[in-house]
């Protein structure tokens, strides 16, 4: 996958800044993962908040990707669909390791409280920001 290192850089500081314990655009389905877009109230989880609006919604109602890890949405996805080609466009402007951590980010409540970040998202986003310091340029 292609990636712009200040791109992703930014994505994270946005994460970060726009999340708290109470807006992760979670809301739990009976596998206990979040979801792209919450129709309730607009909420997207990390990866959802990369994609326009139909384009998470179409994720979170169509049943196949419901409940999956980034990694595996991003194989599950069919080009010839054009919708989820659309996405993939989006989605491989990144490093795919990036986006499992972003998202992983997003999805642990551990790393959360009212304020946003807490000292353990802080340490994990540190880790996040290390690894894409290191990618080689190309990536």
């Amino acid at each position: 996958m292609n990636m712009n290192k200040e791109k992703c850089f930014k994505v994270l500081q946005d994460t970060c800044a726009h999340y708290n314990i109470n807006n992760r655009g979670t809301k739990l389905t009976n596998n206990n993962a979040c979801v792209y877009y919450n129709a309730s109230n607009g909420n997207r989880c990390a990866i959802g908040r990369l994609l326009s609006e139909p384009q998470a919604k179409y994720l979170t109602s169509t049943y196949k990707y419901q409940d999956e890890t980034v990694r595996r949405l991003i194989t599950k996805l069919d080009p010839k669909v054009p919708m989820e080609a659309e996405i993939l466009e989006v989605l491989q402007q990144y490093d795919l390791e990036f986006l499992c951590q972003l998202q992983r980010l997003h999805d642990n409540h551990k790393y959360w409280d009212e304020d946003g970040l807490n000292d353990y998202g802080e340490m994990f986003s540190d880790e996040i920001k290390w690894r894409l310091y290191n990618l080689p340029n190309d990536k």
